[in-house]
């Protein structure tokens, strides 16, 4: 009965020593990795808007690495905003403000911030009837950027453009002075990336 037994228990054992060997013998099959498709736009092509008051959905772009951002930033006067109409003088006052300012922010920390501060030269420009402001960069670092008062809406606002070839720099400067400016008439901000800003008393 025992050599029965062990007749049994010994073919048992080899069967299952012999699929753990063939187990490792044969090669691996590995999944076949797919790697995710990564799909790059590149629209540096897209021509710039040449009507300077558009709807900032048409100047909407995709770069690479960047999300869905708009050319243009907004500043609407409400009725609890400082001013009730704006022109373009008034816009280089408050441009001419924010230099005094960091002027003499620099003049306390002994250093000349308002160059770094406010790196453009204000440029009176027009163009088919509209009048605007480019402010053009001191240096590599900065290209230009477009200001001007849009006055197609029922109550004017201001805004801000991004051209397609503002630098990074341009960008911060941008974002920068919409919410200086939108600070000082006490407006609604509509920022590049579509949140908004109050900037006025609100009930």
């Amino acid at each position: 009965m025992k050599l029965r037994k062990d007749r049994q228990i010994i073919p048992d054992m080899q069967l299952r020593l012999f699929l753990e060997l063939k187990r490792k013998i044969e090669p691996v099959k590995m999944k076949p990795q797919i790697e995710p498709l990564v799909v790059l736009i590149d629209l540096s092509w897209f021509p710039f808007c040449m009507n300077l008051f558009v709807s900032h959905r048409s100047c909407d772009v995709i770069k690479k690495g960047e999300s869905l951002v708009s050319k243009s930033a907004y500043i609407h006067l409400v009725s609890g905003s400082k001013y009730s109409s704006l022109s373009q003088q008034d816009l280089i006052e408050l441009l001419n403000n924010y230099q005094e300012m960091t002027n003499r922010t620099g003049k306390q920390l002994n250093w000349d911030y308002q160059a770094a501060a406010f790196p453009y030269e204000i440029i009176e420009k027009e163009e088919s009837g509209s009048k605007y402001l480019l402010l053009k960069g001191r240096d590599h670092l900065y290209h230009y950027l477009i200001l001007g008062i849009d006055q197609s809406q029922e109550t004017p606002r201001i805004q801000i453009v991004l051209p397609d070839q503002a630098t990074h720099g341009d960008v911060a400067k941008a974002n920068e002075l919409s919410r200086f400016l939108a600070k000082q008439v006490q407006g609604e901000l509509h920022m590049f990336n579509g949140r908004v800003m109050y900037f006025y008393q609100r009930k």
